[in-house]
């Protein structure tokens, strides 16, 4: 597992806060990431990513 998200992710889940593992997939999808690699750390689906990133697209 890549290191850079270990800690938000563990904050996540030892906290139970969802709002916090959606900044993750979101500052995931930002950097480019794969989904694959984005569902490591979190628990969407492939299409709650993409729900996701067409949101945090027209936010924008």
């Amino acid at each position: 597992m890549d290191m850079k998200y270990q800690a938000d992710l563990t904050d996540a889940r030892n906290e139970g806060r969802l709002e916090v593992e959606r900044t993750i997939a979101i500052k995931m999808l930002r950097a480019g990431e794969p989904h694959e690699k984005i569902k490591q750390y979190t628990k969407y689906t492939d299409e709650e990513l993409d729900v996701l990133y067409q949101s945090d697209c027209c936010e924008s």
